[in-house]
């Protein structure tokens, strides 16, 4: 009996085990992971998104997102540092590059042509530079190469 007792035991702890190691995996909430966020911006994106869907619904696309990947792509093949285009003078950050960049992959993207290093549409890259120039405006961000006398920056 007692070696019956102890396989019950052993089995019960086994369960106990796989219980517990199955409520660290399991998927957390929207809300969760929102909280275990220390990126403001990323929290202040999230639930802009939501208003606007709660608003507009059907209005938030998640293709719509993809040119946030070219931004990582970027980081993750070494071609700038993560958020180089948030640094005063970050690299090709300058407007004239950056819009030089942007006309380029326009065209590219008019004709329907993937960009060679991220393997993505050209598109994406041109929209982008874009939302990274709007965003430069917004916080104030002004490369060295953009003060000039002439300049409205």
């Amino acid at each position: 009996m007692k070696k019956f007792n102890d396989a019950i035991l052993k089995q019960l702890y086994e369960f106990n085990e796989q219980l517990i190691e199955l409520e660290k995996n399991k998927p957390k909430t929207i809300q969760e992971e929102i909280e275990q966020l220390e990126n403001v911006e990323a929290i202040l994106a999230i639930e802009k998104i939501l208003k606007l869907e709660r608003d507009f619904p059907g209005i938030v696309q998640v293709r719509m997102l993809d040119h946030l990947e070219v931004l990582a792509d970027s980081a993750r093949i070494g071609k700038y540092p993560l958020n180089n285009w948030l640094e005063p003078n970050g690299r090709k950050c300058d407007r004239k590059t950056n819009y030089t960049s942007i006309i380029g992959h326009m065209q590219e993207a008019y004709r329907g042509n993937i960009d060679k290093d991220s393997g993505r549409f050209a598109g994406l890259h041109a929209a982008c530079r874009l939302m990274m120039d709007h965003t430069r405006r917004e916080k104030g961000i002004v490369h060295e190469l953009d003060r000039t006398p002439e300049s409205k920056l």
